[in-house]
């Protein structure tokens, strides 16, 4: 990881455990799932969250999420997922990490992208762990102008460490690519309605991963 990473004017980080106390219940099979990411994990959690409750009927289903600002190169993220992962036994990790470090280079992403990966690879087998592709951008203002030239350099990343270590994808950009009326004006964010989408096809992925 990078010593010296980039930073942006505002850091932040969100944690939740669900019910981190209550055991499995051998019987019911409950299963735990680990959502990490940026804020639109933070803004799509809650619609999955509420489909899955919803529709998930199998077993007990207890969703936990670790939110951050930081960038894939700044060696804090890997502490807070150490913190998550210490916590609770996962039976999915859903990964998303590729909006916020945009000064890295191509290479550096690819690097500490797959690092960050292994890293988690090291506590969890491939079965276990998903990547998220990162989602499309907008230019400030103007919901309509896609700019996406480093997110699909991202993406081509998700998809390389994806096929290397055997990982499942899910691939929100394509979900919500070319649709500028669900978009926030910032050029990152999602209407509520666009959250409503990114959630249902989360939530769709996990109940078929899990």
């Amino acid at each position: 990881m990078n010593d010296t990473p980039h930073l942006e004017q505002y850091e932040w980080l969100h944690v939740w455990h669900d019910h981190p106390t209550e055991p499995k219940n051998k019987e019911d099979k409950a299963k735990r799932v680990l959502f990490i990411g940026d804020s639109i994990t933070h803004g799509s959690f809650p619609k999955c969250k509420n489909f899955l409750l919803e529709e998930y009927k199998s077993c007990t289903l207890y969703l936990d999420y670790l939110t951050t600002s930081k960038g894939i190169d700044n060696p804090d993220i890997l502490w807070e997922i150490d913190y998550m992962l210490g916590h609770c036994r996962y039976d999915l990790i859903h990964f998303n990490n590729g909006l916020h470090g945009m000064g890295l280079s191509e290479e550096d992403f690819d690097k500490y992208y797959e690092e960050a990966v292994c890293h988690i690879l090291e506590k969890y087998p491939p079965e276990k762990v998903c990547l998220m592709t990162v989602t499309p951008l907008t230019k400030n203002g103007d919901t309509s102008t896609f700019r996406n030239e480093k997110v699909d350099a991202r993406n081509v990343t998700v998809h390389r460490v994806a096929e290397k270590y055997g990982l499942a994808i899910d691939d929100l950009y394509s979900v919500v690519m070319g649709k500028s009326d669900i978009r926030a004006s910032d050029g990152y964010h999602y209407t509520d309605e666009g959250y409503c989408i990114l959630g249902r096809a989360m939530a769709d992925f996990i109940k078929s991963n899990i």
